[in-house]
Formats: C-alpha cells, sequence, structure tokens
C-alpha cells in the first residue's frame, strides 16, 4: 500500500465540467411537451379523465426527477472543483503528500 496519494487537479476538473455539461439534457427534459400536454383534453377528451390525471402526475414526477438529474450533475462539477483546489492548497501549504503528476 502507497503512502502517498497521486493527484491531476486538471484532470479532476475536466471530469466536472464534463458532469456539469451533462446537466443540460436533463434540465431540457425536464420542461416536458407543454404543446403535447396542452393538448391532452383535446386529443382524449373529457371521457379520458383519468388517463389525462395519470399522464399530468406522471410529468411532473418525471420534471421533478428530471431537475435532480440535472442538479446532481451540477453539484458533481461544484465539488470537482472545490475538491481539485482544496488537493492543491493542502499540499503546497500544508505538505500533505499529495503528489501531482507533474512538477
Amino acid at each position: 500500500m502507497s503512502d502517498k496519494l497521486e493527484h491531476d487537479s486538471d484532470d479532476m476538473r475536466r471530469a466536472g465540467a464534463s458532469n456539469g455539461a451533462a446537466s443540460a439534457e436533463p434540465y431540457q427534459r425536464a420542461g416536458g411537451d407543454p404543446p403535447w400536454e396542452d393538448d391532452i383534453e383535446e386529443m382524449f377528451g373529457n371521457a379520458a379523465l383519468h388517463f389525462t390525471q395519470g399522464t399530468r402526475k406522471y410529468m411532473k414526477v418525471s420534471s421533478d426527477a428530471y431537475t435532480e438529474i440535472g442538479d446532481k450533475r451540477v453539484g458533481v462539477e461544484n465539488q470537482s472543483y472545490s475538491s481539485a483546489t482544496e488537493f492543491d492548497n493542502g499540499d503546497i501549504d500544508g505538505a500533505a503528500s499529495v503528489r501531482r503528476r507533474e512538477p
């Protein structure tokens, strides 16, 4: 077992940025499909009341889940940046034996 941790801050930041960029799609999907949702009653009529209610509930739950996914990806991005900075500062200021790959 090694007594040192090899760390590459730039890789950590790149991975975080990748997660942040990946949050765009879940946020977009969280918006749903408003034109389709607005036309549910017109498409299926009042006779399909239970279907309409169920569909609206599903769309709300789906939207909330996609928003949560986007939020978590942004959180990973933020944590990656702050962790990389903390590793760097700890190694430089405190001689914490966290070694970068490059001098």
